[in-house]
């Protein structure tokens, strides 16, 4: 009897039992399917649209359909959201070491070089995404001033090595 007893008092603690474990990766909201966002999936759509032939009215292939992704203001606006500053302030970071580390004046030359090529290819691809969203008017001005702050410390170093240059 007494063997009884403790058997019961050992079943009245607080254990959790096989049925309430849980494993918190099978929840639905543990990953994202893909784990792309919406801005991941415009690049995809436009660059798969160069990949699907357009066929006219006569139903002959008539270029493509990246045109048709690349002239909508809705995808523009998901990849200008997408761009990846980060990428552009550590490159630009690194090349302003080299230039603080640099001794003589042909070092710099060649590295401000670099910095203008970076700067030129981070604007064309701002331009290339942002093209066919300058014909809104009343939008213009909010576009510039978003591409303004997401580059603001850009503009600074840029700002800062031509101090140091003068």
């Amino acid at each position: 009897m007494k063997f009884c007893q403790n058997r019961n008092i050992i079943s009245q603690k607080k254990w959790i039992d096989q049925s309430s474990r849980f494993n918190k990766k099978l929840r639905p909201d543990y990953f994202k399917v893909d784990e792309k966002t919406i801005s991941d999936f415009s690049r995809f759509a436009c660059e798969y649209g160069k990949l699907i032939s357009f066929f006219n009215e006569n139903d002959r292939p008539d270029g493509d359909w990246s045109t048709f992704f690349r002239e909508d203001p809705t995808i523009s606006l998901f990849l200008l959201q997408s761009f990846d500053t980060e990428k552009w302030d550590k490159e630009i970071a690194e090349v302003f070491v080299l230039f603080e580390k640099s001794k003589n004046e042909k070092q710099k030359i060649e590295i401000l070089k670099k910095i203008i090529i970076i700067s030129s290819t981070i604007f064309l691809e701002i331009e290339q995404i942002t093209t066919n969203l300058f014909v809104y008017k009343d939008f213009q001005s909010r576009l510039i001033k978003f591409i303004t702050n997401r580059f603001s410390y850009f503009f600074y170093d840029i700002f800062l090595v031509n101090k140091i240059l003068t």
